[in-house]
């Protein structure tokens, strides 16, 4: 099977998540993140019956379109976030036999200036995946205290700078409000040179990372999502994680070890070379997955 590429996110390792959900005509499967629906195509195309969930209003408006007349009768889209899952399904009378996350952000997300994301697009700062949300990365650059940012920075950044780079977003707030992703990043580099570091391009990553996790609540709702999708599960039904950094992959190594799980992958299944040099967002991919016992 060969990837389809649209124009909200590529998706990553298809044709392994179709192999190892074991995806078989007339099954339910549920996408916890739908995103642009590439993961959902792969599943619908092999004549799965999917529940796809997003809290994000333009992936679902994407998705729709882009699938819902062509797979109406195999395809139920809902707007909500993985950790209200249970409660879809229910709402749904939806038992699958397979359940998939794929998290962090989609390209849609991070090349659209609107949505505040990227240190390389110059924009208002938001990072909200869910736009009707009334809390955003603004609220936590202008308003959290010095301890609290170094704490997210820390936690969700593993930044080893939080102390230096939380000090200055507080002295600059002082004189006026950090509004946009590019005032946010100088700050970044700035602190870096100041401590005789190397200033390299991606150098904002990991303190983006973290304000969006916070923002988001990523991690919570992930604990969450993974408890449910566990007891959701059919007998023999199988759960695939896909992960890009090591906080997400050690609660999931945590999770999959559930004594009510048969863990499938002993190491983690990467992108080849051949998909990272077609998708270079894919590098940090980790699939891992498990199936119930």
């Amino acid at each position: 099977m060969r990837t389809r590429v649209n124009n909200y996110h590529i998706p990553v390792l298809v044709n392994e998540i179709v192999h190892y959900l074991q995806v078989k005509e007339g099954n339910k499967y549920i996408d916890a993140t739908l995103g642009g629906g590439g993961h959902t195509r792969a599943i619908l195309d092999k004549g799965g019956i999917v529940l796809g969930i997003d809290q994000d209003q333009d992936a679902i408006e994407y998705t729709k379109k882009e699938l819902g007349k062509i797979y109406k009768d195999k395809l139920i889209i809902e707007k909500g976030n993985f950790s209200q899952m249970k409660k879809i399904a229910q709402k749904n009378n939806f038992i699958p036999q397979g359940i998939l996350f794929d998290l962090g952000v989609s390209s849609y997300q991070i090349d659209n200036p609107d949505r505040g994301f990227s240190f390389n697009k110059d924009a208002t700062l938001d990072m909200r995946m869910d736009k009707s949300s009334d809390f955003n990365a603004l609220d936590i650059v202008n308003r959290y205290q010095y301890q609290d940012l170094v704490r997210i920075l820390q936690k969700f950044g593993e930044e080893h700078l939080a102390g230096p780079i939380a000090s200055d977003i507080v002295t600059k707030r002082k004189t006026a409000e950090i509004t946009t992703t590019s005032q946010l990043s100088e700050i970044v580099f700035d602190v870096y040179r100041k401590h005789g570091q190397k200033v390299k391009h991606n150098q904002s990553t990991k303190v983006f990372q973290a304000i969006r996790m916070e923002v988001n609540s990523e991690l919570n709702n992930l604990k969450f999502g993974l408890e449910q999708a566990i007891d959701l599960l059919s007998k023999d039904g199988r759960l695939a994680v896909l992960s890009y950094h090591s906080l997400e992959d050690r609660i999931i190594k945590l999770n999959i070890k559930n004594k009510k799980l048969k863990i499938i992958t002993r190491k983690p299944v990467l992108p080849s070379e051949q998909e990272i040099k077609t998708n270079p967002r894919s590098r940090s991919a980790k699939l891992r997955v498990a199936q119930k016992l």
